[in-house]
């Protein structure tokens, strides 16, 4: 079981948070094994309004890519300032984030492992 956390500065450049081969193990049990993840968007108002300050959270399934499309089907949701998610994970994708159009600001990550068959 593990906890880790960490805040990344977050710009419209992809940027790996959880890499899942750092957790992952091979006698591990889709379902069973995993963990929780916490995000929050570290800006507390949009002041420069003209502008989206959005965080995308996604993976990288088929290569990298930008998350922020309008059709982008590696995004998984988007956080506006201010705003938090608490989701599962099994693990089995790494977990990006990418900020939407002219984005500077920080992304708060937290990682809950609630089994003990994983890497730490």
């Amino acid at each position: 079981k593990e906890v880790a956390s960490k805040i990344i500065d977050i710009g419209t450049t992809q940027t790996e948070i959880w890499d899942a081969s750092d957790y992952f193990t091979t006698n591990a049990n889709f379902g069973i094994d995993g963990g929780f993840m916490y995000f929050k968007n570290l800006l507390s108002e949009n002041s420069t309004p003209d502008l989206q300050h959005d965080i995308c959270i996604g993976d990288a399934r088929g290569g990298a890519g930008n998350l922020d499309g309008v059709d982008e089907t590696k995004r998984w949701f988007s956080l506006q300032p201010g705003e938090f998610a608490w989701v599962p994970w099994d693990l089995t994708n790494d977990i990006y984030a990418d900020g939407q159009e002219t984005n500077l600001a920080a992304l708060e990550c937290w990682l809950f492992i609630r089994t003990t068959t994983v890497n730490t």
